[in-house]
C-alpha cells in the first residue's frame, strides 16, 4: 500500500549563505523528484575517529522534524545495513558455538574413558551444553537478522535525496541523527550506498511510477498551472498567485485508474471488432490468444490493485 500523501516538484533551491528558516523534512516537502538517478552500490567514505558522546547528543536534538515525518512515512527512514560489522560479529558468534560445543565433546570423551559418572560431573556436563545451545541459538538470530538485512530494500532515490536535502540544509557542521558525517551519505542526486536501506519501499506500480518521474513535472508546468492561473485571475483579479508545486496522491491514483480503466476497456474492444472483421476460425484464435496475453500483461503494468478492476471488465 502507497503511504505517501503528496509529491512535488524537485529539487528544490539551493540553501543561500545568507540565514534563513531552517528546512523542515515534513508535508508538503515529502514529494517526488525530477531529477532522479538510478542507484547502484558504492563504498562508503571515511567516517573519520568515533563520535563523542556531546556530538551525538547535539546530533540528535537537531533532526526531531526528521522524526516525526519518518514515523509516518516509514521510506524516509534511512538506516545503515552495518554489514562488514555483521560479517565481523557472525564470525565471532561461530566461533563462541565452537567453543562450546568443544567443551561438550570434551566431557564426552571423559565419560567415555570413564565409563560412568557421578552427580557433580553430570552437572558440569549440564551447564556446559545449556551453553553450547545457548550459543547455538544467537547464531541463528544472528543468522537471521543478517539475512533479513541483506534482502532489505535499497532506498528509492527520492527519499534518499529528501534525506540528504534535509542533512544539508542545516549546514555543513550538521551531523546526521546517528552522529556520522554528512558525507557518508553522498551529495544529492548522486549515488546510494549498498550499507544504506530503509524500513519500506514505495511500492508504486510502473504506471505510477511513469506518472510521477515522467510526467507530473510537465503536467504541473505546462497544464495544471496554467490553468489555476487562468482560474486565480477569474476568482480573484487582485489576489496573488501560488505557483503550484505538488499533485496530491488522490489526484494521481484517480489519474492512474483512468488509464487503468482505459486500457482495460480499450483491449477488449479492440478484440471485439477485430474477431467481428476475422472470418477464419484459426486466424480468430490465434488474434483472441494475443489480445489475452495483451489483457493479462496490462495487470502488471498497475500493480495488484488493478486485479479488481481487469477482472470486472472481463467478466
Amino acid at each position: 500500500m502507497v503511504v505517501w500523501s503528496a509529491r512535488m516538484k524537485w529539487p528544490p533551491s539551493e540553501p543561500s549563505s545568507a540565514p534563513t528558516k531552517p528546512f523542515t523534512f515534513s508535508l508538503p516537502y515529502l514529494f517526488f523528484s525530477r531529477n532522479m538517478v538510478t542507484p547502484f552500490p558504492n563504498h562508503l567514505p571515511s567516517l573519520g575517529p568515533a563520535v563523542s558522546p556531546a556530538d551525538l547528543m547535539r546530533a540528535l536534538a537537531q533532526h526531531h522534524d526528521l522524526y516525526n515525518d519518518a514515523a509516518r512515512h516509514p521510506e524516509a527512514d534511512i538506516r545503515r545495513r552495518f554489514a562488514k560489522e555483521r560479517v565481523f560479529r557472525a564470525a565471532f558468534v561461530e566461533w563462541i558455538v565452537d567453543r562450546r560445543f568443544n567443551e561438550v565433546t570434551k566431557l564426552r570423551s571423559e565419560f567415555e574413558k570413564e565409563g560412568g559418572c557421578d552427580e557433580i560431573w553430570f552437572e558440569k556436563f549440564e551447564t556446559s551444553m545449556w551453553r553450547a545451545i545457548e550459543a547455538l541459538e544467537l547464531c541463528d538470530r544472528v543468522f537471521t537478522g543478517d539475512r533479513r538485512m541483506a534482502q532489505s530494500i535499497t532506498p528509492s532515490a527520492y527519499y534518499m535525496d529528501l534525506y540528504r536535502a534535509h542533512l544539508q540544509s542545516r549546514g555543513h557542521g550538521v551531523r546526521a541523527p546517528n552522529g556520522q558525517d554528512q558525507a557518508s551519505y553522498g551529495p544529492r542526486g548522486g549515488p546510494i550506498s549498498d550499507d544504506h536501506t530503509a524500513l519500506c519501499d514505495e511500492n508504486l506500480s510502473p504506471v505510477q511510477w511513469f506518472l510521477v518521474y515522467k510526467l507530473m513535472n510537465p503536467f504541473i508546468d505546462y497544464i495544471s498551472d496554467p490553468l489555476q492561473k487562468m482560474l486565480a485571475k477569474v476568482w480573484k483579479p487582485n489576489g496573488s498567485y501560488v505557483k503550484q508545486q505538488e499533485i496530491n496522491e488522490s489526484t494521481i491514483r484517480a489519474i492512474a485508474k483512468t488509464i487503468e480503466c482505459a486500457l482495460g476497456n480499450l483491449s477488449l474492444s479492440a478484440a471485439i471488432g477485430i474477431l467481428y472483421k476475422i472470418s477464419s476460425p484459426k486466424v480468430r484464435l490465434v488474434v483472441l490468444t494475443v489480445f489475452s496475453l495483451v489483457f493479462s500483461s496490462s495487470v502488471n503494468l498497475f500493480g495488484r490493485e488493478a486485479i479488481q478492476t481487469f477482472a470486472l471488465t472481463a467478466g
